[in-house]
């Protein structure tokens, strides 16, 4: 049942993300944003771009293979929504973070934690595109994690709820 309610979008493997790092750089480095950053991933990682730090624009995000699907939310209840983004665990893969705990972060400094083992390889997603177009502060971006809600029951518990961070702007990755 998940299977159908998600679908992978046709991208750029994270292979072509780094075979496009700058000449001279470091065959783990990530190559650096061009525009503006939205995510920056800190803590235990292997590959970053700068400062023990990987930073992401939207480009960069957009080049992680994207899975979109459409669900309703608890804060859009007249609302169906298509969400689209990479999955949480294709930007963890990125950056080359090892099993632990991921904290998230909002713009206005709400945290969430995740155990590395219950980030599945579908879900969630760290939507960049809402009906295919960008979404500002304003609309809960420009990054939000969601997950396919209306898709499964385990889906819709206070736990996914509080996980569902919204105006994300940071990851730091804690290894066991």
């Amino acid at each position: 049942m998940l299977a159908a309610a998600l679908r992978l979008v046709p991208g750029t493997a994270l292979a072509l993300l780094l075979a496009v790092a700058p000449a001279g750089a470091a065959p783990d480095a990530l190559p650096a944003p061009t525009g503006e950053v939205l995510l920056t991933v800190g803590g235990d990682i292997a590959r970053t771009n700068g400062d023990g730090i990987a930073r992401f624009d939207d480009a960069m995000l957009a080049t992680l293979p994207q899975v979109s699907f459409t669900t309703s939310t608890i804060w859009t209840k007249d609302r169906v929504i298509t969400f689209t983004g990479p999955t949480l665990s294709a930007i963890l893969e990125a950056v080359g973070a090892e099993a632990g705990t991921v904290r998230a972060r909002a713009v206005n400094d709400y945290v969430v934690e995740f155990a590395t083992g219950e980030i599945g390889s579908e879900a969630p997603v760290v939507a960049r595109l809402i009906d295919g177009a960008r979404f500002g502060l304003r609309e809960n971006g420009p990054l939000w994690v969601v997950y396919p809600y209306d898709a499964a029951p385990e889906y819709r518990s206070e736990l996914v709820y509080a996980r569902s961070i919204w105006q994300l702007v940071e990851l730091t990755v804690e290894a066991e």
